[in-house]
C-alpha cells in the first residue's frame, strides 16, 4: 500500500461515534464528541485522521512538509484544472 501518509506518530487514534436519531441527539452527539477530544488533547499530536473528520479541516496541517510538497506536486501535475473532487481537496502547487 502506498500513500502520501504512510504513517502517524502517535501511540492511538481516537474514534467517537454518536446515534443521531433526532435533532437533539445529534447536538448531544457533536457536543460529546467535542468533549472527549477536549478531555484528550493533552495526548493529541495536532493532527487527525481525515477518513475521520466530517466538519473542514486544514489538510496541510495533517501532513508533513515533505508529504504536503509531494501531495502538491501530484495535484499540479495531474489535476492542474482541479477537476477532482475531495472532501479534503488539496490545491496545487
Amino acid at each position: 500500500f502506498r500513500s502520501a501518509l504512510s504513517r502517524m506518530d502517535g501511540s492511538f487514534l481516537l474514534f467517537g461515534a454518536a446515534i443521531a436519531d433526532t435533532p437533539e441527539n445529534e447536538a448531544r452527539g457533536k457536543k460529546d464528541a467535542n468533549d472527549l477530544v477536549r478531555a484528550m488533547s493533552p495526548w493529541s499530536t495536532g493532527r487527525q485522521y481525515l477518513n475521520f473528520a466530517e466538519e473542514p479541516v486544514d489538510v496541510g496541517d495533517n501532513y508533513g512538509d515533505r508529504e504536503w510538497l509531494t501531495l502538491t506536486r501530484v495535484k499540479s501535475a495531474y489535476d492542474p484544472e482541479n477537476v477532482f473532487a475531495a472532501n479534503h481537496p488539496v490545491p496545487p502547487a
